[in-house]
């Protein structure tokens, strides 16, 4: 019973980190609309130089995980959410198994 029991623990775990990965890239996605503002942005900058659409680009990926672009997101795609919640419940249930088991000592 207890070997059934920590199998099911490593699956959950093995879940929980899957669902949690894939809201948090659902959450990260660029949307078209971004998508195309991001382009015009880089060709506007590019044609002023190579130093000029580099900057760009750096702007945009020290934006592309800020809390406000992320919290946006959080508000506007509910799948994401679905499936870090499905996620950490699938963890809570890993941990509920493992620490009785004995896996974390």
């Amino acid at each position: 019973m207890k070997t059934l029991l920590l199998i099911i623990a490593i699956h959950a775990l093995l879940l929980g980190f899957a669902f949690l990965i894939e809201g948090w890239a659902s959450l990260l996605g660029v949307e078209p609309e971004e998508e195309a503002q991001i382009k015009k942005d880089y060709e506007r900058a590019r044609q002023n130089g190579w130093f000029e659409a580099w900057l760009s680009y750096c702007r945009y990926r020290s934006n592309f995980g800020s809390v406000q672009r992320l919290s946006a997101h959080w508000a506007e795609r509910p799948d994401a959410r679905k499936f870090i919640y499905v996620g950490t419940a699938f963890m809570g249930v890993a941990a509920l198994l493992g620490i009785p088991l004995g896996t974390y000592r």
